[in-house]
């Protein structure tokens, strides 16, 4: 980023040498550096991020899959097949 490049940034959004150095997180000095040698990739992009008001990158969180557990019958109980409800007939084989 150029001189020229930060400098109109700097004018566009109206900060001054403190509000730059706050929302870069940088000091005041780097500030007056960047002013007159011009500021690196990385603070060029923190500026095109702070002047469209992004915030601050986090990872994406995935929601959390549903897996039903496995319930536990009482004792003496005892899981009965569903062709036992049904009309008489030939039976599913095991």
């Amino acid at each position: 980023m150029t001189p020229q490049d930060f400098n109109a940034w700097l004018d566009q959004l109206w900060f001054c040498d403190e509000d730059a150095a706050e929302n870069l997180g940088v000091d005041v000095e780097t500030i007056v550096r960047f002013r007159k040698e011009g500021a690196p990739h990385y603070i060029a992009l923190a500026c095109s991020a702070i002047e469209r008001r992004l915030k601050p990158w986090q990872p994406r969180r995935r929601k959390a899959r549903f897996v039903p557990r496995r319930r536990q019958l009482p004792a003496g109980q005892r899981v009965v097949h569903l062709s036992s409800f049904l009309p008489e007939g030939p039976r599913p084989q095991n």
